[in-house]
């Protein structure tokens, strides 16, 4: 399988906004406006790295993280905040093409640690992040400030 993972483009935005929508478990109903605003915002910030998986000449993945620094690493550290592959297309190594891509890029930079949350109840993304050579460490806590109209 001839997958090339790639930076996105523009014109891959509404392919996003699908993925997210169609294919993952968050029940999401973003629009492309929001997808094409929060990237460009991204891409302006320049701490931003989305990477897309084609095959066929159609998005079938992708992987977004940005890179920040905390108080006890020395280094930049990086957090995934977004992973997806088409479910038709599961199980056939890409996801495991795109963290390895995000991967190389934190090596190539310098990165030192790679974080990332998942729903508690996601077994199979947990066992994809543990052959991924992550570990559980921690318990996420949020708080919804503001909802999106």
């Amino acid at each position: 399988m001839d997958v090339i993972i790639r930076d996105i483009t523009s014109k891959d935005y509404q392919d996003i906004c699908i993925l997210m929508n169609n294919d993952l478990e968050l029940c999401l109903n973003v629009t492309n406006d929001i997808i094409s605003t929060q990237i460009e915002r991204m891409k302006c910030s320049g701490n931003y790295i989305i990477k897309a998986a084609e095959y066929e000449n159609q998005i079938v993945g992708f992987i977004a993280a940005y890179k920040t620094l905390i108080l006890e690493i020395p280094n930049e550290y990086m957090r995934i905040i977004g992973l997806s592959v088409k479910n038709q297309y599961r199980r056939m190594g890409i996801g495991m093409q795109l963290m390895s891509s995000l991967t190389q890029y934190a090596n190539e930079h310098d990165i030192a640690y790679i974080a990332l949350n998942t729903l508690p109840g996601a077994t199979a993304d947990h066992a994809f992040y543990q052959a991924n050579g992550f570990e559980k460490k921690s318990v996420c806590y949020s708080k919804v400030l503001r909802t999106t109209n």
